[in-house]
């Protein structure tokens, strides 16, 4: 079987692997801060972006386009900080 078309996405899906783990420790800190309600509302808004993103680069570009949508999440998820952030 040929897998070669895949390979895009894995790329694409390979450069969320950063923004996770920085999303990841920012949820910790959150928690550990009180800051929870804020750590909901990243995963809400991020979600509603994927929602969003996908509606309109999955018709387009298929399954690149969904993983492009997951990678401008992650990016989302982890640059976002909290009001009181330093």
């Amino acid at each position: 079987a040929d897998y070669s078309a895949a390979a895009k996405v894995l790329v694409i899906h390979g450069w969320t692997i950063p923004f996770m783990f920085v999303a990841i420790t920012q949820n910790a800190y959150d928690v550990a801060e009180r800051l929870a309600w804020f750590a909901t509302f990243r995963m809400v808004a991020g979600a509603l972006l994927i929602i969003t993103l996908n509606l309109f680069l999955i018709p387009r570009y298929g399954i690149a386009g969904s993983a492009v949508t997951t990678l401008i999440a992650q990016i989302f998820s982890a640059v976002i900080r909290p009001p009181t952030s330093p």
